[in-house]
């Protein structure tokens, strides 16, 4: 099975629906929403393409009869972009609604009750009052912390219809370092991929506590605690850099199933996308993580394609990008490759070798 990239007419008669009734959304419960920059748009573009190429794969791939998304810092469903007076929808709604072949249970998982509350109520109202295709009842939502409501929800469905045939998509938005080492294992043991955004900001902001020599003995305590929780352990103790943590954490990602003796769930196969703010200010990763299989990873060439296209963007892409998603332009094919352009390595599997 030859790899099926993002259908990008699909996706614009998406967004263009979504457009129409994103500020209908917002009004449901104003204080309830989430505030990002321009750039921080670029993780929900990408997830967008990301959420349509692996529900594609996925329905045409033999053994997989199950899909799940796990949105484990899901927010309120609408986002605000900063200074540009525009509402989009987040995450958790794009899920829902975009795919041409919809997840059979999507997990939304936010600690603040309002958001979590206004979450549910937009969910009903696309539902109820529009003609989007959105099946209710396979949307969860799960007030609570993250770190502690996805091990049980993961232990709930593995007790209930185990691993067979079972396979999912995380998306871990970190603002700073809010989801902990021990819910990504968690989360490894259903075969599937993530999509984890990586702050290097956050990260910098507490390894330069440990260094600058004038922090306080309690600031300094909460930093080692906030890190150790991050990556699991005393790792990284090694790393100087913000840069040298996330190749740690991308190692500790090739190895996580050997965690509780399932070396099978590994997670080997690894992109980043560097997305940088103005003026360097700052920036994030975007790392796209699967197992490896037989023959490879069926993502390879998309991601690295990806992450050319974004790394050299400047701000008035991210200004179209912005445009695209509230489907008012037409620029998506600039951004998103084509079967052509995508150069596949001889042999490389699709999800159907799972």
């Amino acid at each position: 099975m030859s790899l099926q990239t993002p259908d990008n007419e699909w996706i614009r008669q998406k967004l263009n629906t979504l457009t129409e009734y994103a500020d209908e959304l917002y009004n449901i419960q104003p204080s309830a929403t989430n505030e990002i920059g321009p750039w921080a748009a670029l993780k929900l573009f990408h997830l967008i393409v990301t959420v349509d190429l692996y529900t594609r794969i996925i329905h045409k791939s033999d053994g997989i009869d199950r899909k799940l998304y796990f949105d484990v810092l899901a927010g309120s469903g609408i986002v605000e972009i900063e200074n540009k007076d525009v509402n989009i929808t987040g995450s958790p709604i794009i899920a829902a609604t975009l795919p041409e072949y919809p997840f059979d249970e999507l997990h939304f998982f936010e600690g603040k009750r309002e958001r979590a509350t206004a979450l549910s109520h937009r969910l009903d109202y696309i539902a109820d009052e529009t003609p989007l295709d959105i099946d209710r009842d396979a949307c969860f939502v799960h007030h609570g912390d993250a770190n502690q409501t996805v091990p049980e929800e993961i232990d709930k469905i593995i007790q209930e219809s185990g691993y067979s045939g079972t396979n999912q998509l995380t998306f871990a938005d970190n603002e700073r370092m809010e989801i902990d080492w021990k819910t990504m294992i968690a989360l490894s043991r259903i075969w599937g991929d993530y999509l984890i955004n990586f702050q290097h900001k956050g990260v910098s902001r507490e390894l330069g506590y440990l260094e600058s020599g004038e922090a306080s003995e309690e600031r300094i305590e909460t930093a080692q605690r906030k890190l150790h929780k991050f990556v699991g352990g005393r790792q990284y103790r090694r790393c100087n850099s913000a840069d040298e943590l996330r190749k740690l954490y991308k190692q500790q990602l090739a190895t996580i199933g050997e965690k509780y003796d399932e070396p099978q769930n590994n997670r080997p196969i690894n992109r980043q996308i560097r997305v940088k703010g103005a003026g360097d200010r700052y920036s994030y990763d975007l790392i796209y993580a699967t197992r490896e299989t037989d023959n490879g990873s069926p993502y390879i060439g998309f991601m690295d394609n990806m992450k050319e296209r974004i790394e050299r963007m400047s701000g008035d892409d991210v200004a179209e990008v912005i445009e695209i998603m509230e489907g008012s332009a037409t620029g998506l094919d600039e951004f998103v490759p084509d079967q052509a352009e995508i150069e596949r390595e001889d042999g490389q599997s699709s999800l159907g070798d799972f």
